[in-house]
C-alpha cells in the first residue's frame, strides 16, 4: 500500500531545483521565488505524508516544504502552488490596507516566537506564518469558511513536518525507510538486525552455508558409489565430481563477496540504535516510545536537539488538528472529510492524545472505508 496523492505533496532531490521569481500576492512589488523539483520518495513516507527525499550524495530533506516562499517587500510567507486545492489569489488586486495588515502580521509574530534578532525564518516558522496570514486573508482570498480551515490546517501540518525533519534528520536514518505504514514494522526490524551483528550469522550467509554442507553430503555419497565401480562408471563419477568443485568455488565465492558486504555495512552500537530507533518512533508517532527513548539519552546534545523540536512539532500539530477537525465538521463531501478527519485523528495520535485520537480514526474510516485515508485509519486503530 503507497501513499495516495492527496497526502503526497513532495519534491525531489535528485534533479537540481528550478527556481523562478513570482509577484508577491499582495501587488506590492515584492517577489516570491517559485521553486519546482521532480519527485523521489527514497527517505520513506510517513503516516500523515510526510514525505522524505534522498539526494545523489545520499542527504536526506523532508518534501513539500517548498511551496511557499517569502516576499522581498512584506516579508510575508505566501504559497506559490496550492495544497490540498487551487492556489488562493485575489481577484480583483489586493483590497486596500492588506500589505499594512500582513506586515503587522509579521511584526506580531515575530515579536511572539521570539525571533526579531534574526533576519531568517526556519521551514516551521514560514509555515506556521503562512498558516496566520491565510487566516487573516480567507475571506478576502474568496475561500470559504472550511476550506480556509482546511488550507491553514495543512499549513500547520506542514509547519510540523518542518520540526520533525529538524528532529530525525540529525543523524542517519540506519536503514528506516518505510513506503507505508505496513512496511513501519519490517524496516524496525531491521534496525534491530544490524545492533552488534554477526556478518557470519547473517541470513544469507547461512543458506550458503547450509548449500555447503548439503555439497559435502553429496561428495561422500560420490566417493562411496566411485569404489568398486566399472570403468565407465567411474568416468562418469568423475565427470559429477568435476561438476560439484565448480559449484563448491562458486558459493566459496559468493559467500566471501556477501561477507564483504556485510562487513563494510557496520553494525549499530548500542547507543546508534538506540538514536535510531527514537528517529523512526519520532517518524512513526509513537508518543510513549518517543518519549521513553528521549528520556534514555538525557544529557546527551543530539537528544537535547532533538526533544526540542519535537516539543515544537508537538506544538504545530496541535494548531493543525484544531484546524483540520473544524474543516471536516464543515466538509459536506464525506470522501474529502474522512481525509482531514484523518489528518487531524493522525495528529493527536501523535500528540498522545489517546481517546481524541481514536475517535477520529474511526470517524474518518466511517466516512471513507473504500479510501486510502479510511484504509489507513483502520491500519493505526489496529495498532
Amino acid at each position: 500500500m503507497k501513499w495516495p496523492c492527496a497526502l503526497l505533496l513532495v519534491t525531489s532531490l535528485t534533479l537540481p531545483a528550478v527556481a523562478a521569481e513570482v509577484a508577491c500576492p499582495l501587488g506590492d512589488e515584492g517577489r516570491l521565488v517559485q521553486s519546482e523539483r521532480s519527485w523521489n520518495l527514497g527517505g520513506g513516507v510517513d503516516s500523515d505524508g510526510c514525505a522524505y527525499g534522498i539526494d545523489a550524495k545520499g542527504g536526506r530533506r523532508v518534501l513539500g516544504l517548498d511551496v511557499v516562499s517569502r516576499c522581498t517587500r512584506c516579508r510575508g510567507t505566501f504559497l506559490t502552488r496550492g495544497v490540498g486545492g487551487p492556489l488562493p489569489a485575489f481577484k480583483a488586486g489586493a483590497p486596500a490596507g492588506v500589505q499594512d495588515e500582513v506586515k503587522a502580521l509579521v511584526v506580531a509574530f515575530r515579536k511572539e516566537r521570539s525571533i526579531n534578532t534574526r533576519d531568517f525564518l526556519s521551514q516551521s516558522e514560514q509555515f506556521e506564518l503562512a498558516g496566520r496570514i491565510y487566516n487573516a486573508l480567507g475571506a478576502r482570498l474568496g475561500l470559504s469558511k472550511g476550506d480556509r480551515r482546511a488550507l491553514v490546517g495543512r499549513l500547520y501540518l506542514r509547519a510540523a513536518w518542518g520540526a520533525r525533519g529538524a528532529a530525525v534528520l540529525q543523524g542517519p536514518d540506519a536503514g528506516f525507510r518505510p513506503r507505508s505504514m505496513r512496511e513501519v514494522g519490517e524496516h524496525l526490524a531491521i534496525l534491530a538486525a544490524r545492533h552488534d551483528a554477526d556478518p557470519a550469522a547473517e541470513p544469507s550467509v547461512r543458506v550458503i552455508d547450509r548449500s555447503l554442507e548439503d555439497l559435502g553430503v553429496a561428495r561422500r555419497a560420490l566417493a562411496a558409489r566411485m569404489r568398486g565401480a566399472s570403468p565407465a562408471e567411474r568416468f562418469a563419477h568423475l565427470a559429477a565430481r568435476a561438476a560439484l568443485d565448480r559449484l563448491e568455488r562458486d558459493l566459496y565465492q559468493r559467500k566471501a563477496q556477501r561477507l564483504a558486504e556485510l562487513t563494510r555495512q557496520q553494525p549499530l552500537g548500542r547507543r546508534e540504535l538506540g538514536l535510531a530507533r527514537l528517529r523512526a518512533w519520532i517518524r512513526t508517532g509513537d508518543f510513549r516510545r518517543a518519549n521513553e527513548g528521549l528520556a534514555a539519552f538525557k544529557g546527551d546534545v543530539i537528544r537535547r536537539s532533538m526533544a526540542t523540536w519535537v516539543a515544537e512539532e508537538r506544538r504545530l500539530l496541535g494548531l493543525a488538528e484544531a484546524e483540520l477537525r473544524a474543516a471536516g465538521e464543515l466538509e459536506k463531501d464525506p470522501r474529502r472529510a474522512g481525509l482531514l478527519v484523518f489528518l487531524a485523528g493522525d495528529s493527536a495520535r501523535r500528540q498522545g492524545k489517546s481517546s481524541l485520537a481514536r475517535a477520529l480514526l474511526d470517524k474518518a474510516r466511517q466516512l471513507a472505508p473504500q479510501d486510502e485515508a479510511g484504509r489507513r485509519a483502520a491500519l493505526l486503530l489496529g495498532q
